[in-house]
């Protein structure tokens, strides 16, 4: 901190500093600036300066400022969506995390990069939120928060996938269409992917209007 004094007459014998009114203390001099560097601890603070000339008068106590110190990054508490390693049918997906500054300088943005690309603010003050498309596939997000003192978040990511691609079968390879069997036990078999989606999770067939399982 430092302030510029001037006295015409006698000139200036001190100026000092008070912190949250705690006790004045000296700021040291150089030319008509006078400054100090005083270790402060996290949180809101107030300070205000005084002079005294070497008459012994004391100068209108200046105005009061206002100013946070923050030494301390934001912290992300929790993810809160999407969830990790779940498989999303709907290429909208809905993003929140909790954070906070605590006695900080407050957050001043949260954001979220996809697979490693270009960070995106999300909205809001607590949860911080974002609902953005999601192209096929997995992804891994990850979110970062910045407070008011330009501190940066440890990094938190979550991975999940999107499918909205429904799987295919590509091939019926038995039975053979129109084939008469000799058997009653009749071989059966398909060939089905889903290409980069979540993965297939049953294959079934129905016989004469009844669900059965592959």
């Amino acid at each position: 901190m430092n302030i510029t004094a001037t006295d015409e007459t006698s000139g200036i014998n001190t100026c000092e500093y008070t912190i949250d009114s705690a006790g004045y203390f000296l700021l040291t001099k150089s030319g008509d600036t006078y400054s100090a560097l005083p270790s402060i601890y996290n949180g809101p603070h107030t300070v205000s300066f005084r002079c005294t000339d070497n008459a012994g008068r004391q100068a209108t106590l200046s105005s009061i400022i206002l100013f946070t110190v923050d030494t301390a990054a934001p912290t992300i508490s929790a993810i809160n969506s999407p969830t990790a390693y779940a498989n999303y049918s709907s290429s909208s997906v809905s993003l929140s995390i909790t954070a906070s500054d605590g006695t900080g300088s407050g957050i001043n943005v949260c954001q979220y990069s996809d697979n490693g690309g270009a960070y995106v603010s999300l909205s809001g003050t607590g949860p911080y939120t974002a609902t953005p498309a999601f192209s096929e596939g997995f992804h891994i997000l990850s979110f970062r928060c910045t407070d008011n003192a330009g501190l940066n978040s440890a990094i938190s990511s979550v991975s999940f996938r999107v499918d909205t691609a429904a799987p295919t079968i590509s091939a019926i390879n038995s039975p053979t269409a129109y084939a008469n069997y000799s058997s009653s036990s009749v071989s059966l078999s398909i060939t089905a992917s889903d290409g980069t989606g979540s993965g297939i999770n049953v294959c079934q067939y129905s016989d004469n209007g009844e669900l059965m399982f592959l």
